[in-house]
Order: structure tokens, then C-alpha cells, then sequence
């Protein structure tokens, strides 16, 4: 990694990003977004620099593209390599098993991906399977059936969009394989603070009906929302010390980077 991505004759203006600090890892779900250069990516940057650039003002990162597929060996390496040895990334199961398959012979596939993330070694976080609406609780014996399958030594996070998963027989058998509900601030379901493993993963998402089209400013007023999550962080899970995986989506307010400042002193008021 470059000793500095600053050129020599540029002045950088843009806000310092006081981030959390573990075991509270929040940032952002994804890195790649052209309407980021200016409100944070330096124009000069080339976009190559981009992760480098992120990864020195924020603690991890959800990686999207995963879920469209598994990434090359070249690809994890270069992304292990451009970010500090504290860094970490959380990465979505790709969707030929969450979508396509529907966990259904799939754990050969699965452990393939798990394999090749695994090059990230100890900067791999979560990993996030985000099941579409229509994983719906008809499907509850084949996550039953598929969640003792998953390889050791690493942990997941589930996602629903069926509201009717909620009900406690689905938090035990989370909670039998250490596997955290992923709580969400979204269009799809309530918003809840149930903890069913030795870690907890929040993705505020919005909607993706959103009007929102361009990503370098806060555009909507979410501050009661993270009000309320800051709350729980302080009170539910910084208070037991319990390690929180955190991302927010562009739509949720227009600007991620943006929304994980606000965040973070909402919850530096709370716990000073």
C-alpha cells in the first residue's frame, strides 16, 4: 500500500470520519460509488485507491459484490492487501445460494466461497446470507436442515424479508448454530434488537423503491431512526461487550459515509 494517497501539492478539506472503535465495526455496504469523489474520494484519486482511501477512515466494510457471484483468488488478495491489518470485511453469500438454490444443494458451493474468502484470513468478518422475499417460512425446514452444515470457525448472519420469520422457534434455531439475525432498518420488516449470537450485524437499507438517485449527500432526515439505534447500542450491546457488524446502504439517506458520522455522535453523546 502507498505510504500516503495524498499528492504532494493537494491540501485535502474534506471532513475527518471519527469512526467507532471495536467491538463496534460500522461502515458502509460497498465502496464503489462514482457520486462519492468530491463529498469524500479526493478527485484526484484514481478509483483503484478507493478501497486504500476508505479503509484509512473506517473499521470494515460489507462487500456487495459478492453476492453476484464468487470472486477471484487475485481479487480477495487485492483487497486483503490494500487495507490496514485492523480492517474488516463482511461479505455477502452469493445469490445462486440464497436466491437460486434456495440453500438446496448448495454446500459444496458454499464452502468454495467460504474457502476463497478465507484469503482475507483475520480481516474476514461475517458472512451476511440476504434471502429475498419470497424465502418465506416454507423454508424453515431446509434452514433447519442446512445451518449445522456451516463451515466452523466463522461466523454468519441471517437476513429475512418475510415478516412471519420473526417468532421465536426462528431466534432458537439461530441461536442453536450461533448464527445472528441480521436486524435491519428497512421497508420489509419491523425493526427489532433480538440477539441470537456472540455477535449481532445491522444493515440500515432503506428503500429500494427510493427516489434517492444521487449518492454524495444526506438527503433525508433518518436522525430519529439512528436516535433509537444508538440507544440500543449503548444500552443493549455496548453494555455486554458485545461485538456489532454495522452498514448502511446509500438509499437508507443518500450518503453512507454521511449516515455513519451522524451515528457515531449520536452514540458519542450517549455514552459520554
Amino acid at each position: 500500500m502507498q505510504e500516503s494517497l495524498f499528492s504532494p501539492e493537494f491540501q485535502d478539506t474534506r471532513p475527518e470520519y471519527q469512526h467507532f472503535q471495536a467491538p463496534f465495526y460500522i461502515g458502509s455496504g460497498g465502496w464503489n460509488y462514482k457520486d462519492w469523489v468530491g463529498p469524500f474520494y479526493p478527485p484526484y484519486l484514481d478509483n483503484a485507491d478507493w478501497l486504500s482511501y476508505y479503509a484509512a477512515r473506517f473499521p470494515t466494510v460489507e462487500i456487495d459484490s459478492t453476492f453476484y457471484g464468487i470472486p477471484r483468488e487475485s481479487t480477495v488478495k487485492n483487497w486483503r492487501d490494500r487495507t490496514p491489518a485492523e480492517f474488516v470485511f463482511s461479505a455477502k453469500v452469493p445469490r445462486i445460494i440464497t436466491h437460486e438454490h434456495k440453500l438446496r444443494d448448495c454446500k459444496d458451493l458454499l464452502y468454495t466461497f467460504v474457502d476463497r474468502m478465507a484469503l482475507l484470513g483475520e480481516k474476514l468478518g461475517p458472512f451476511l446470507f440476504q434471502f429475498p422475499p419470497g424465502f418465506t417460512v416454507r423454508y424453515f425446514d431446509v434452514l433447519h436442515d442446512f445451518l449445522p452444515v456451516l463451515p466452523a470457525n466463522f461466523r454468519f448472519a441471517v437476513e429475512v424479508r418475510d415478516p412471519a420469520w420473526l417468532h421465536e422457534k426462528f431466534y432458537h434455531l439461530l441461536a442453536a448454530n450461533n448464527v445472528a439475525l441480521a436486524l435491519t432498518d428497512s421497508a420489509y420488516i419491523q425493526k427489532k434488537s433480538v440477539v441470537t449470537a456472540d455477535f449481532t450485524y445491522i444493515r440500515w437499507i432503506g428503500s429500494h423503491n427510493s427516489t434517492i438517485k444521487y449518492f454524495g449527500e444526506i438527503q433525508r432526515d433518518r436522525s430519529r431512526d439512528l436516535q433509537d439505534w444508538a440507544v440500543v447500542m449503548a444500552k443493549k450491546f455496548a453494555e455486554n461487550n458485545l461485538p456489532v457488524f454495522g452498514y448502511f446502504n446509500n438509499l437508507y439517506a443518500g450518503y453512507s459515509p454521511g449516515s455513519v458520522h451522524q451515528l457515531y455522535h449520536i452514540f458519542q453523546g450517549l455514552t459520554k
